[in-house]
């Protein structure tokens, strides 16, 4: 019986632990699209992960580029974050660039087996991790407003998945961006 077991219980195990390792597999950070594609653990809000932008930032002017900061204690593993209006969001505002492409991706297309392809949300306008390696906080991330008018008040989501045992926390900036 241990033999037949114990295959079973590992393989159950790596499922938990790396489920979406070269990429999210969803297009939004909220907590009900987590749960429905599964395997990130359960939500933990006592994770110490914040979304910030530098000093009293509050606008953003089109095709002025952002400083995003995802700060926190100890390592996470996948990311997924974006810009939008609200968490649920299905146009993501604006594009992220400058990011080491080894750690992080856009999820443009889906030649990647089990990766979201969120091309749909906008081009380059949402951020995930390629591998479930450790990453080291703080780490910052360089987004682009669109240079079109009528952008409107932007807000930045981020679901932090640090390992399906541990579990995932939701951050967003304490206050939304306004397009000047």
């Amino acid at each position: 019986m241990l033999p037949l077991l114990l295959p079973t219980l590992l393989a159950l195990l790596a499922t938990v632990v790396h489920s979406y390792p070269e990429g999210a597999g969803i297009c939004a950070a909220d907590a009900s699209s987590i749960a429905a594609v599964g395997a990130m653990g359960a939500q933990n809000p006592a994770l110490p992960f914040t979304l910030t932008v530098p000093g009293n930032v509050t606008t953003f002017s089109a095709a002025a580029p952002v400083t995003l900061t995802l700060n926190g204690a100890g390592t996470y593993s996948g990311l997924l974050m974006y810009g939008a209006a609200t968490v649920d969001a299905t146009s993501h505002a604006g594009n992220f660039s400058g990011f080491d492409p080894t750690m992080f991706q856009t999820l443009d297309t889906a030649t990647t087996t089990g990766v979201a392809n969120c091309a749909t949300y906008g081009l380059a306008s949402t951020l995930s991790h390629t591998s479930s390696t450790p990453k080291t906080l703080p780490q910052n991330f360089t987004w682009t407003p669109p240079s079109g008018p009528g952008t409107g008040t932007v807000n930045f989501f981020a679901a932090v998945v640090v390992s399906g045992v541990t579990g995932f926390n939701i951050v967003q900036l304490a206050s939304p961006l306004t397009g000047a």
